[in-house]
């Protein structure tokens, strides 16, 4: 008897969406078609071993082969900054070599936890601070980590004081 396999073509992941906040949650997805019999999806973050949620699996246009699907959610720190996330096809037809795509994350934490970023674009950047005193008068720097690095300074004011 011959069984043919379906070489699995190399993962993609798709989902993530630039710099998290700490805390934020990253929800990547991980796809990988023309596998005989179905291939399964491993999920890393460095050497880590990560669970998603359960392998979806379909059949190709063709009707012989298959496509998979898996989804991690990974909840950041800021530990996680620079961290690579890999999705892994692991079949039979892949005993001497293996195909992987990378993901890395980019995490932002604010020193202050009092400060929210409220609205970011490519043109508009704002910012609320909750509690306001006079010491919070100042210069405040706002440093995005993209290419080129990009930076804006703002000065901020105090007027006033009220208690309700």
């Amino acid at each position: 008897m011959v069984t043919v396999l379906g070489i699995p073509q190399k993962p993609q992941i798709s989902g993530y969406s630039g710099p998290l906040r700490e805390g934020g949650v990253a929800v990547l997805t991980c796809v990988s078609s023309g596998s005989k019999p179905a291939a399964q999806l491993r999920w890393n973050k460095g050497e880590k071993l990560l669970t998603g949620q359960p392998l979806e699996v379909s059949k190709d246009a063709n009707g012989k082969t298959f496509t998979v699907t898996s989804q991690v959610e990974i909840t950041v720190g800021k530990e996680d900054d620079g961290a690579n996330v890999s999705c892994t096809v692991d079949h039979s037809s892949l005993q001497i070599s293996e195909k992987s795509a990378l993901q890395r994350l980019s995490v932002y934490s604010l020193r202050d936890l009092r400060i929210q970023l409220e609205n970011s674009t490519a043109n508009e950047l704002s910012i609320s601070i909750d509690n306001t005193t006079l010491a919070d008068e100042g210069e405040y720097t706002c440093t995005i980590f993209t290419r080129p690095v990009r930076t804006a300074k703002a000065m901020v004011t105090v007027l006033g004081m009220s208690w309700w």
